[in-house]
């Protein structure tokens, strides 16, 4: 895998969905979102449409998308990207992987590191990888994020063509909501 690092600024998720657009072979209607905009118009822009989301749908999320500018994703997120932009989402947690390394000893009262049957059993029962698909659609691209903690990076499988040219995210602030925003925010 090749790792692309995203900016650690409270919104690596956003960033990372950029990325991964930019990169990508697909073509996003400019009018839905500009990939040449700057990262933190970007990063407006995906928090604005997942607060539009949230609204028609009548659930409460959107309050906390817009009280909160250091709002983190969340699957159920990526599930309304991957619907928007008709793609797939492949999340793999290092965290879930870690455990797959570990046992816990009643003997020893604490995790020692599983022998290789334990490992090859915990392989096959804890799936380290996530798959958010639009829904009942089949996958014409992933995006690919390692997922460490509460922070997210872009990752490419080996010998994976995507451009190696597109712009990486810069960190950004956030630290109220912008003027041309908030009224549109008024609404139910």
């Amino acid at each position: 895998w090749t790792i692309v690092n995203m900016p650690p600024d409270n919104h690596c998720g956003f960033h990372s969905i950029i990325y991964g657009l930019r990169s990508s072979p697909i073509q996003i209607d400019p009018n839905m979102l500009n990939l040449n905009d700057t990262d933190k118009n970007l990063v407006l822009k995906l928090r604005f449409m997942l607060i539009e989301h949230y609204q028609e749908n009548l659930n409460e999320k959107y309050k906390e998308i817009i009280n909160d500018p250091d709002y983190w994703l969340e699957d159920e997120d990526l599930s309304y990207f991957a619907e928007k932009f008709k793609i797939c989402f492949c999340v793999y947690d290092q965290a879930a992987d870690r455990l797959r390394n570990r046992v816990y000893d009643p003997n020893l009262g604490k995790q020692r590191s599983a022998t290789k049957e334990e490992r090859r059993a915990l392989r096959e029962t804890l799936n380290v990888f996530t798959n958010i698909t639009p829904f009942g659609e089949s996958c014409n691209f992933f995006i690919y994020l390692y997922q460490k903690g509460n922070h997210y990076d872009v990752m490419f499988p080996k010998n994976y063509e995507y451009n190696t040219q597109a712009k990486v995210p810069k960190r950004i602030k956030i630290s109220e909501r912008s003027e041309e925003h908030t009224s549109e925010l008024q609404s139910p």
